[in-house]
């Protein structure tokens, strides 16, 4: 489990890399969820490595074109595991 510390850190140390992305290819009929749809098109078209979220439905993918899709969780551990890594 992630500790509330870390994730506040986190946060700040990932806000400079936002960036926006312009959807120039629609994605339709990926997720069983078509709401979802859009999260996918925003990866895919700012070819985005991961896709952070906690719904199911996006989750169950786990995968969408390059995209790897984990939870906020998962995420934080892999920037832990690669900081350590990396001392």
């Amino acid at each position: 489990m992630v500790k509330m510390k870390n994730w506040r850190m986190s946060r700040v140390l990932l806000l400079p890399f936002f960036e926006v992305v312009e959807i120039k290819s629609e994605i339709r009929d990926v997720c069983r969820d078509p709401h979802d749809d859009k999260f996918l098109a925003v990866a895919a078209n700012g070819r985005t490595a991961w896709l952070i979220t906690g719904d199911k439905d996006l989750l169950a993918l786990q995968v969408f074109r390059q995209t790897k899709i984990i939870t906020p969780g998962e995420f934080l551990k892999q920037i832990e595991e690669t900081k350590i890594l990396s001392d």
